[in-house]
Parts: structure tokens; sequence; C-alpha cells
């Protein structure tokens, strides 16, 4: 019911359940009437969602990640497998491009680049997905760009090789 009366508070249509290529100002409307609904800041909000939108999303993922239980893993497949399936079905749409780098200690480099502006909602998803799996990380925004952001996730234990 709550994301019913977001979508209501937004002024917009449509399902927005899964993965697709909606108006970005739609987008931005939703979640600035979720922020208003928490009494949150917009950028918040996006994050909120994220977290909360990443295990809607992995119920929805591609054959090939099936068995993937790993959220390193996954971060550093986006684009190989989850963005690359979701241009198959979806061609219209726009997904962002991820370049992630896994260092000796596990911490995790990943720039993100989008010509939307869903840094903060890449940040909750990030996050999510860690949770989702019960791992606990710190995900830090490092830098922002006109075009996306990069961040670090510092799992707080590392994951078994």
């Amino acid at each position: 019911q709550a994301w019913a009366n977001a979508l209501e508070e937004a002024g917009v249509d449509g399902v927005y359940t899964r993965l697709g290529d909606y108006r970005e100002s739609d987008f931005l409307a939703i979640a600035s009437a979720v922020a208003a609904g928490a009494g949150l800041e917009a950028a918040d909000a996006m994050v909120l969602v994220g977290r909360h939108a990443f295990g809607k999303l992995w119920d929805r993922r591609p054959d090939g990640m099936r068995n993937v239980t790993d959220p390193v893993l996954i971060v550093k497949q986006l684009d190989s497998i989850i963005h690359a399936e979701v241009s198959v079905w979806a061609p219209h749409s726009r997904p962002p491009a991820f370049a992630v780098v896994e260092d000796e200690d596990g911490v995790l480099d990943v720039r993100y680049r989008s010509e939307r502006s869903y840094i903060h909602l890449c940040e909750g998803l990030l996050a999510g997905c860690f949770e989702y799996f019960g791992r606990e990380a710190d995900v830090e925004m490092v830098a922002r760009h006109s075009n996306g952001a990069d961040f670090i996730i510092r799992p707080t234990v590392r994951r078994s090789q």
C-alpha cells in the first residue's frame, strides 16, 4: 500500500516494480513522495528505496546468476551478466555502466556511470545487495561526477576464496 500511495502522491502511472526504461522525472517524483511520506531528504529516500528494491530485483535475475550468492561476485558482474540481460529483454533501456576492481584486502572500487541521476539509488542497491545475503559492508560514495559516482565498498568480513 505504501508503494501505491507513493505513486499516487507522485502523480505517475505505471507499475514500476521491475527494471525498465522509465522517465527520470517519474522516478524522481516517486522518490520525492517517499521522502515526504517518511520525513527524509530526497537523497536518503533514494538510498532507502535502493536498499529495499534489491531483493525484488534479484528475484528477477538472469538464469546465469541463479546460483550466485556472493554479493562481491554480483557487483563485479553487473555489466557482464545482469545489464547485458536487461539489454536483451529491454533493447531500448539505458542501463548504467559499472567498472569494479577488487583489491587484495577485498575492498571494491566501484565506478558507476549513467546518463540518469540515480547515484543515491545505486548506493542503496549496492548496500542492499550485501544486506540481502546477510553480509555487512560499508558503502561509501567517494566522488560524484556529472554522469555518475565512485563508491568504495568495504565488506566487514572477508569473503571465502
